[in-house]
């Protein structure tokens, strides 16, 4: 019995060892705080060196001291909206030997004017930094999730190759609410528990493409673009572009997004299928 017993105890150590020892820091407790508590990232990226809004260290991860990291939106004058911190990861080597099926992680949010949002996506790239597996997921926008609740990311797969590489991002946003609120994320990991994704989903293909300033391609399969509808929205949630069957009216597998007439700034645009929906952030300079 007892060498039964281990083999099991061994095995979920393994499991979980590959699972959570693929993502560096991934429990945000090797990182440091030498910059009046904001994060100074052995890998990740985020954007709290450059002024804008600050990713702080918490002492409220969930494993009693353990951090987490905290996302608190701040006002920018210089574009009018409230902005929100981001952690990411960029093209890491991926060292499993078996390719994720999701991304886990855990989060909580204060969210006192139901518009803010935490978004989190998950890139998997073969070994010639081509993409080939995607997930996301966001936070509702009403409501708080006033304790840690545990989140999955399903990753979609388009090729049977294997995964060499993956990118994280997790971003908080704000979307003009006042008082802002602020949000926390830990223990980020992957999970090989149940196997990949069995088979594509219909919106694994979508991409968006600037053109030209202002100007952008929202590109897909010919598979996959007849049965979906799209939205773009600013930074306050206002449609400010809606097409409801793109496959009626776009033959080419693709559609065009114009905002030349839009004001500079972050833009989100929200395509749906019959079942299911992807948000890709965009940029318009």
């Amino acid at each position: 019995m007892k060498p039964i017993l281990s083999l099991i105890f061994a095995f979920i150590f393994l499991s979980h060892f590959q699972s959570s020892g693929q993502i560096p820091d991934s429990d945000f407790n090797n990182w440091n705080t030498n910059s009046v508590g904001r994060l100074d990232l052995q890998d990740w990226i985020t954007n709290n060196l450059n002024f804008s809004a600050p990713t702080l260290l918490q002492d409220v991860g969930q494993s009693g001291s353990d951090y987490s990291a905290k996302f608190v939106s701040v006002y920018d004058s210089s574009v009018g909206y409230y902005q929100g911190g981001f952690v990411q990861l960029i093209e890491v080597p991926f060292t499993g030997t078996m390719r994720p099926n999701s991304l886990l992680g855990n989060w909580k949010t204060f969210n006192p004017t139901n518009s803010d949002i935490v978004l989190a996506d998950v890139q998997i790239y073969n070994s010639s930094l081509i993409e080939i597996g995607s997930g996301a997921k966001q936070t509702p926008f009403v409501g708080s999730l006033s304790s840690w609740t545990p989140f999955s990311i399903p990753i979609t797969y388009t090729s049977s190759d294997s995964a060499a590489f993956f990118s994280i991002r997790i971003s908080w946003t704000n979307f003009g609410g006042n008082p802002a609120g602020y949000s926390n994320i830990d223990d980020i990991r992957f999970d090989i528990s149940t196997g990949e994704a069995a088979s594509p989903n219909a919106l694994a293909g979508i991409k968006i493409k600037e053109v030209n300033r202002g100007k952008f391609r929202l590109l897909g399969s010919d598979n996959d673009w007849a049965n979906f509808a799209f939205q773009v929205y600013d930074m306050s949630g206002k449609i400010i572009i809606e097409n409801k069957d793109s496959g009626e009216n776009n033959q080419n597998s693709q559609a065009s997004i114009d905002l030349t007439q839009s004001p500079s700034g972050i833009y989100f645009c929200k395509v749906f299928s019959k079942s299911e929906s992807k948000t890709i952030k965009l940029i318009n300079y």
